[in-house]
């Protein structure tokens, strides 16, 4: 979606770079855990790109800190830190 509205260059095929780009990464399934938190989620949720809700939720469900630059992000849940 982000190189479709050209807010992000792919240099040649999609999944060519999808694939270096999460080298060394750990990429996390969603499990019903994390689908059951955004199904939850309430009309105060800040932002309705799903991307943002995946990604907030596999941070709240696996207890790890997300790091975002969107302040609706940060005044929704404040341990959602930007340093």
């Amino acid at each position: 979606m982000l190189a479709r509205k050209g807010r992000i260059a792919v240099a040649g095929r999609l999944d060519g770079y999808l694939a270096d780009v999460s080298a060394g990464c750990r990429v996390m399934p969603i499990t019903p855990d994390i689908a059951a938190k955004i199904a939850n989620l309430g009309a105060e949720y800040p932002t309705g790109d799903p991307a943002d809700q995946i990604i907030w939720a596999t941070s709240t469900v696996h207890r790890l800190p997300l790091v975002s630059a969107d302040s609706r992000l940060r005044s929704y849940d404040p341990a959602v830190v930007w340093d």
